[in-house]
C-alpha cells in the first residue's frame, strides 16, 4: 500500500504557493506606503500615547518563504480555516518609520510625548483581509516601539 500523505501535502503546498504567487504581484499584491501608514494610524495609539504623525519610507515587501507558507498553512488548518483564504495576500515587509506621539494629560496619568526617527522595521507581516466588498491590509505590529530593539 502506497503512502499518499506526502503527495497530498506536496499538492497542498503547491496550491498555497500558487495562491501566494498570484497575490504577490500586481496592483493589489503588496501594501502601499499609504496602506502601512493607515494600519499604524489605526493601531499605534494607546492609553498612554496618541499618534500625531507617521511617515513610511523605503517600503519593500516580499512573499513569505516556502517554510513560512507551510507554517501559515498548518496554523490555518489548526484554527479551522481554509489555508487558501487564511494566507491570501500574506506578505513580509521592511520599511522605515518616522512618527511623533503626544503624551496624555489626565488627573492621575501624565506622559511626555516622543518621536521615532529612522526606525527600521524588518520582516513585518501584513495580510489582506476582507472588509465589506473590498479588502484592507492589516499588519502584525500594532504599536511602534520608542527605540529600535
Amino acid at each position: 500500500m502506497k503512502n499518499v500523505l506526502p503527495c497530498r501535502f506536496g499538492l497542498a503546498t503547491l496550491s498555497v504557493a500558487a495562491v501566494l504567487s498570484a497575490c504577490g504581484a500586481g496592483s493589489n499584491g503588496y501594501p502601499s506606503s499609504e496602506d502601512v501608514k493607515a494600519w499604524h494610524t489605526k493601531t499605534a495609539s494607546n492609553g498612554y500615547f496618541k499618534l500625531q504623525t507617521v511617515e513610511i519610507t523605503d517600503l519593500d515587501c516580499t512573499t513569505p518563504s516556502r517554510k513560512e507558507m507551510e507554517q501559515l498553512t498548518r496554523a490555518a488548518a489548526f484554527m479551522g480555516s481554509k489555508a487558501e483564504e487564511a494566507i491570501k495576500g500574506a506578505v513580509k515587509c521592511s520599511y522605515t518609520v518616522n512618527a511623533s506621539f503626544s503624551g496624555v494629560d489626565k488627573p492621575f496619568l501624565k506622559t511626555q510625548g516622543y518621536e521615532v526617527n529612522g526606525l527600521k522595521l524588518t520582516r513585518q507581516g501584513f495580510m489582506r483581509v476582507p472588509k465589506g466588498d473590498s479588502y484592507e491590509w492589516q499588519g502584525s505590529t500594532r504599536r511602534l516601539p520608542k527605540t529600535p530593539g
